[in-house]
């Protein structure tokens, strides 16, 4: 961003006509009936530079993946869903995931890649995010990893999902690649 200079990030919020008080995002949230039939499926990470701090290349291979983390709706502390299977493109696999999971891989990743599937809850907020996906406001996913000190950068524990736009993606090649409904 600094190379770039001022830079305006787009405001999904209006586009989806999301209100302004955080006490009305939590009744948006409050689910309905537990959990929708939305999926979404998505590049949680590759090796490709980042937009971090220093430009670190996360490392799939030596990330722990939690048998389910958290969707969250971009960086906002509101949760819409679970992510709840992974697809680990490593090695010889790599090759083997786009058929096994009938998805199309973008052609620019680097190395080893993560898919992800998660499930969308039944709630208003929900249905706002699923309404970015299809509509493309959310194209990109930003995954949230703890690095305690004292290990490699780009390691460490995969805690979260948020969903991004594309305007300033933090791993560029983080991308949704499929969205259904079962």
């Amino acid at each position: 961003i600094e190379q770039q200079g001022h830079v305006v990030g787009r405001n999904w919020q209006q586009e989806l006509g999301l209100p302004t008080y955080h006490e009305e995002w939590e009744c948006l949230a409050r689910p309905r009936n537990g959990i929708s039939q939305r999926r979404v499926q998505f590049i949680v990470m590759d090796q490709s530079r980042t937009r971090l701090p220093g430009n670190p290349r996360l490392q799939p291979d030596a990330i722990e993946l939690p048998a389910s983390c958290e969707l969250e709706l971009h960086h906002t502390g509101f949760v819409v869903g679970t992510v709840f299977s992974y697809a680990c493109g490593f090695g010889e696999l790599k090759s083997l995931i786009p058929a096994a999971l009938g998805i199309e891989i973008p052609t620019d990743l680097e190395g080893d890649y993560i898919v992800g599937t998660a499930q969308l809850f039944d709630s208003a907020l929900a249905d706002k995010a699923w309404e970015g996906i299809q509509r493309g406001i959310f194209s990109h996913v930003c995954p949230v990893v703890f690095q305690p000190a004292g290990v490699p950068t780009g390691t460490g524990q995969l805690v979260q999902v948020a969903l991004a736009c594309s305007d300033f993606p933090g791993c560029p090649n983080a991308r949704i690649v499929r969205a259904w409904e079962a």
